[in-house]
């Protein structure tokens, strides 16, 4: 045993000790993991759910593409991931998922969803990113909303479907405001878990 200045004693470090605990991933490596492959899952989903079903209703006189709902999900996690391990990793985890959409969805809901994708996070840029400083919350929201209008024209126009008002109309509701909203309650208690405390108002 050794014996601290103060008089108390203290248990040496072992070398497992050390190794464990320099060897630990923090919890911001594991929530950037788990983002990672859950914005990569939910781009692989949303193409090959389109590819299979194409359009589906959504409830009150609306229409959907069958993968809107994990496509509004991928908005709010590349935001989350982007604001947890920055912007070149969310880039990352975007190319691994639409290079395996490109393997297993048709070809031409791929690129729809490629194009949608690139300029999602251009607006990503434009609207998340300043608006971050100011509240993760809000800057989530509005983030979401516009890339859900920029993201559903693009896609319907690209990959065939008709531009129509319940098409558009379905696709921006669910996307802005089912999805995202649920993923605010929910990201907001694994937050809370993983970080181990309170969190702080954001501004939001």
């Amino acid at each position: 045993m050794m014996r601290h200045p103060t008089g108390t004693r203290r248990r040496p470090w072992s070398r497992a000790s050390v190794i464990w605990t320099l060897g630990r991933p923090s919890p911001t490596t594991v929530g950037s993991a788990v983002l990672v492959l859950a914005y990569a899952a939910t781009l692989v989903g949303a193409n090959l759910l389109t590819s299979h079903y194409g359009l589906i209703p959504a409830g009150f006189g609306f229409s959907v593409t069958a993968g809107t709902y994990a496509a509004g999900l991928a908005l709010a996690l590349r935001d989350s991931l982007q604001y947890l391990a920055g912007l070149p990793v969310a880039i990352a985890a975007m190319a691994v998922g639409i290079t395996a959409s490109a393997i297993t969805a048709d070809p031409r809901i791929v690129l729809a969803s490629t194009v949608a994708t690139a300029v999602g996070e251009l607006t990503d840029l434009a609207v998340y990113t300043p608006l971050r400083v100011r509240g993760r919350r809000r800057a989530l929201a509005a983030s979401c909303a516009l890339g859900a209008v920029a993201d559903t024209v693009l896609f319907l126009h690209v990959a065939g479907f008709a531009l129509t008002a319940t098409a558009v109309g379905g696709q921006v509701l669910v996307k802005a405001v089912w999805v995202t909203g649920s993923y605010l309650l929910l990201g907001e208690g694994v937050r809370r878990v993983v970080s181990g405390q309170r969190l702080q108002p954001d501004g939001a």
